[in-house]
């Protein structure tokens, strides 16, 4: 009925990656604690992840409630809109926690280029024929994509692609980069960091 309905599918998972990824820039993922006390890398990964899945959470629950009280989106699934940018909101959390613990500081930057890639690859705003032939090619293998098409099912009731399949590719990018996190968890603990810091002391 309006642009703000139209681009929802757009700017929803862009918030969603933006918000996502400023909290790596916030907060810190290394705990020592973990380390120090031997815990497994599984129980490791996921306490971790747990805190920024929360604080993801928490921003999707916002983020939809303000689209709907103050800028009178209506979706046509109300309860799915909410669980599903939820949803979206722990694979984009998942994806970026496993590029800065892999890479570090670079995993920050990469995640800034894989959010253009996206912008550019997810037929958010254009339909993918009018696509250079390079975003049309990437399009099928990033998970803003099915965001984008999930979305759109939940907002205006209809996609390309269907809702359930959308679902079960974020979820699979979820659990892949979740499981993927797991297995590269390697630390190499310094001596400097058993110690307690000013702060602390």
């Amino acid at each position: 009925n309006n642009y703000g309905t139209g681009f929802t599918p757009y700017f929803m998972p862009l918030a969603l990656w933006v918000g996502a990824l400023i909290q790596f820039f916030i907060l810190n993922m290394r705990d020592n604690r973990f380390v120090t006390l031997g815990v497994n890398r599984f129980t490791m990964t996921i306490g971790k992840w747990g805190t920024f899945a929360v604080l993801g959470a928490l921003q999707a629950i916002i983020a939809s409630f303000s689209l709907i009280a103050f800028l009178h989106l209506h979706p046509v699934n109300v309860i799915g809109f909410y669980l599903f940018n939820i949803l979206l909101s722990w694979c984009f959390v998942s994806i970026l926690y496993l590029l800065v613990q892999v890479l570090g500081m670079a995993g920050r930057f990469f995640g800034l280029v894989l959010l253009m890639l996206q912008l550019t690859s997810d037929a958010g705003t254009f339909p993918l024929v009018l696509v250079p032939n390079f975003f049309r090619a990437i399009n099928p293998y990033l998970p803003m994509t099915y965001g984008a098409a999930a979305l759109r099912q939940l907002v205006s009731g209809s996609a390309s692609i269907s809702l359930s399949f959308s679902i079960w590719m974020i979820v699979a990018f979820t659990v892949g980069a979740l499981g993927l996190s797991i297995l590269t968890n390697v630390h190499w603990l310094r001596a400097v960091d058993l110690q307690p810091s000013e702060a602390t002391a």
